[in-house]
């Protein structure tokens, strides 16, 4: 996979689907499946939307969790692909993960989704 700064019109697809999980707001089936769709679509298989979603998405968004008055709308795309470009951990190791249930739950019911909607189709 290209690093991000490589890639960035594909990634950008996936940046904003993913960051939508991250907003201070109930991720609920809504978001969970429009998020899980737009990802199918892109050419990245699954273990690659793992890397984008904790490695570049993650490390920028991850802060506006514990935010007490957190971003709940959309960000445009311009600016999160500028936050994710300047904080992004491409190619580094994350050996954090498992230690942020609720991250971990997102991803994992992403991944349960993307598989779904491509198997689907």
């Amino acid at each position: 996979m290209l690093p991000p700064e490589d890639d960035l019109e594909e990634r950008q697809r996936a940046w904003d689907a993913m960051h939508v999980l991250f907003l201070d707001t109930d991720v609920d089936a809504f978001y969970l499946d429009d998020a899980a769709k737009k990802c199918a679509e892109t050419r990245y298989s699954v273990e690659e939307l793992e890397v984008i979603f904790w490695r570049e998405v993650y490390p920028t968004m991850r802060s506006n969790l514990w935010d007490v008055a957190g971003e709940w709308t959309p960000l445009d795309i311009e600016g999160l692909s500028k936050a994710i470009l300047k904080q992004h951990k491409f190619g580094r190791q994350l050996w954090f993960r498992e230690l942020h249930s609720y991250p971990t739950e997102c991803w994992n019911k992403l991944r349960d989704k993307v598989v779904r909607f491509r198997d689907a189709h």
